[in-house]
């Protein structure tokens, strides 16, 4: 659920969070921060929820964008998050240094990312090793 939501850890997810109401992803990560909040993990226990705000840019030449800080890659000790030269940046990037500590938040400049149809996560998906012969 690359721009949508994200396991963190067992029983906690990171969700995007649209603040605008103009925009047509409002209704929707309302609907599924919902279904989240009223969701059991594995275990039965209950699944925290942490919402991650959109970034304000939601028009880019004159469409909708599905900017997102939920597609992210988290590495060994960091975590490259895509940012948008935005208000919400600072926000969100304090919100997910709480939720990885330990690690370093690297910037990645997300809207040349997301101009070519993705994310950090998209760019970042692991390949299978070949199998020698």
């Amino acid at each position: 659920m690359d721009i949508v939501a994200t396991f963190v850890r067992p029983g906690l997810v990171a969700a995007h969070s649209q603040r605008d109401r103009a925009h047509p992803d409002y209704e929707v990560t309302k609907e599924l921060i919902g279904l989240l909040r009223a969701s059991t993990d594995a275990t039965g226990g209950a699944i925290e929820v942490v919402e991650i705000p959109a970034p304000t840019a939601v028009v880019v030449d004159d469409a909708w964008t599905d900017f997102s800080y939920i597609n992210h890659y988290v590495g060994n000790g960091f975590v490259v998050v895509g940012t948008f030269d935005d208000p919400n940046d600072v926000e969100a990037l304090e919100l997910l240094s709480r939720l990885y500590p330990g690690r370093a938040i690297e910037r990645a400049d997300g809207r040349a990312i997301f101009a070519h149809g993705g994310g950090v996560h998209c760019i970042t998906q692991q390949q299978p090793r070949v199998a020698a012969e």
